[in-house]
């Protein structure tokens, strides 16, 4: 990649973003930027979701996708992109501790 990317991930309720978590970051904590990233390379990057204790669900799903400033990198696939350049990652149960 020609840019260093920053990573979004939402944490979407039941009702789309509703009490929305935001959880962006530098992949691998700013380590490793996009811009040294090799074709094919798999990255991982690692970051912990902490859900307020007043969250109204009892589960969420993650999004994620790509920007810089206010610019998202183009997502061309279909479903699970939903068209805002972001696809959908797992359900989250909320447990309380």
């Amino acid at each position: 990649m020609e840019r260093d990317w920053q990573i979004f991930i939402h944490g979407d309720g039941p009702q789309g973003g509703s009490h929305r978590l935001h959880l962006d970051h530098f992949p691998v904590d700013g380590l490793y930027p996009t811009t040294e990233w090799q074709e094919g390379e798999i990255i991982r990057d690692t970051f912990e979701v902490n859900v307020p204790a007043d969250y109204p669900f009892d589960y969420l799903y993650l999004w994620n996708g790509w920007y810089i400033g206010y610019q998202r990198l183009k997502l061309n696939n279909n479903p699970p992109n939903d068209g805002q350049n972001r696809v959908r990652g797992p359900r989250i149960d909320v447990v309380a501790n």
